[in-house]
């Protein structure tokens, strides 16, 4: 009789602390379910950040090679200015050179008549009028139209050379104008152009702070997510620990059906088995892109500790259970992506993460070399591979040991 009470007891007992842990592990999968969601929306808007960042960044270049054209554009219209100023300079005096010419050529002109006589006023008549003959006057006539001739011409000659420097002048004076103008739009474009740069280049740091406080969010929601499923995991087992304890029958062989696809998820040769009696997740595939411990974070670009292995390999490529064991979670895990995670009992699991697809579900039984998903790229990757833990008691390890 008090051999039955006592059982009665310890099942009663067992049961009470099922029923905590079930409801813990609802709880639980409630808080990560909402924490997943507000990763995943805050993912979309740090890709979206990265995106315009991206477009800023091509658009900022763009302005900055056009400022810099338009300096260069400035530069050569300041050079020109500077040439027409010299050349506008150098007509002016060109210009004073030729009416002092002018001037002194018909000083030339009067002072010849003036020479020839003592008497500085004569002129042109009087000259030939006072010839004491004939023969006289037309060497006279002569002599005034040979002198006349001559000045003539070289004062026609100065007056043309004159108004050729006058119209150089004028010409000089409108592309002096019409330079000013251009350099004035030039100046004016690339004033636009500086604004704009320095009003994206703002938005750009506006994006950039945006963008690092979301990724602070980020990871301490997916720090949290990591807790839940640790915790989770831990529940999980150990509710299966008691479940085990509470049978008289083993299960351990046994392999069942869950909500997977029963149809994808099958046996493949996994190769060969490591000391720990695991096998490789990825048959066929053994090259690490990414060894676990601290990295240069190929999306964010900054120092973070890598829980994992990565394993290269195309999408739709079997990945498989390392060992035998039950699914405790399959489905989207945020930064993770598609993820599984099996309990392989005394507090040992194992997660498979990026998964493009999942051919398993949670609560089901699978062995050794199980196909459990196929390889991709979901959440933050950078490429289809398969991301391998092997958590101890909920705590992530070095999962090489485990499987080499």
């Amino acid at each position: 009789m008090k051999k039955k009470i006592v059982c009665s007891v310890i099942a009663l007992t067992l049961c009470a602390n099922g029923l905590a842990y079930a409801s813990g592990i609802k709880d639980n999968k409630g808080k990560l379910k909402d924490t997943n969601s507000k990763i995943g929306t805050i993912k979309e808007k740090i890709d979206q950040n990265k995106k315009q960042s991206s477009n800023l960044s091509r658009e900022i270049q763009s302005l900055d090679s056009q400022v810099t054209q338009t300096s260069n554009e400035l530069g050569q219209v300041e050079e020109q200015l500077s040439k027409l100023n010299e050349e506008i300079n150098t007509t002016k005096i060109e210009l004073q050179q030729s009416e002092k010419k002018l001037e002194e050529k018909k000083d030339t002109f009067n002072s010849r008549v003036r020479v020839m006589y003592k008497n500085g006023n004569v002129g042109y008549l009087e000259v030939l009028l006072g010839s004491k003959d004939i023969t006289e006057f037309f060497t006279r006539l002569d002599m005034v139209k040979s002198i006349a001739g001559h000045d003539n011409k070289l004062i026609k000659e100065i007056k043309e050379e004159r108004q050729k420097i006058q119209d150089k002048k004028k010409t000089l004076e409108t592309q002096q104008s019409n330079v000013v103008i251009a350099k004035k739009k030039i100046e004016v474009k690339k004033n636009e152009l500086v604004i704009a740069t320095r009003a994206k280049e703002k938005l750009m740091r506006s994006i950039e702070q945006d963008t690092a406080e979301m990724e602070r969010q980020y990871d301490k929601l997916n720090e949290t997510a990591e807790q839940l499923t640790s915790q989770i995991q831990k529940m999980e087992q150990a509710l299966d620990a008691k479940k085990y304890s509470n049978s008289n029958r083993s299960s351990s062989n046994t392999v069942h059906s869950g909500g997977g696809s029963t149809a994808e998820s099958k046996q493949v040769d996994p190769g060969s088995v490591s000391s720990s009696g695991m096998v490789w997740p990825v048959p066929g595939r053994s090259s690490i892109s990414s060894p676990y411990g601290y990295r240069n974070h190929p999306v964010y670009g900054k120092t973070k500790f890598h829980s994992g292995i990565d394993i290269p390999a195309p999408t739709g490529t079997n990945i498989v259970a390392a060992d035998d064991g039950t699914v405790l979670t399959a489905g989207n895990m945020g930064a993770y992506g598609n993820t599984v995670v099996i309990s392989h009992g005394n507090g040992k699991s194992t997660l498979y993460a990026h998964n493009s697809s999942l051919v398993v579900s949670a609560g089901q039984k699978v062995s050794r070399g199980q196909v459990i998903a196929k390889a991709g790229s979901s959440g933050v990757a950078t490429g289809p591979h398969c991301h391998f833990e092997v958590r101890i008691n909920g705590s992530h390890t070095n999962p090489l040991p485990y499987v080499r």
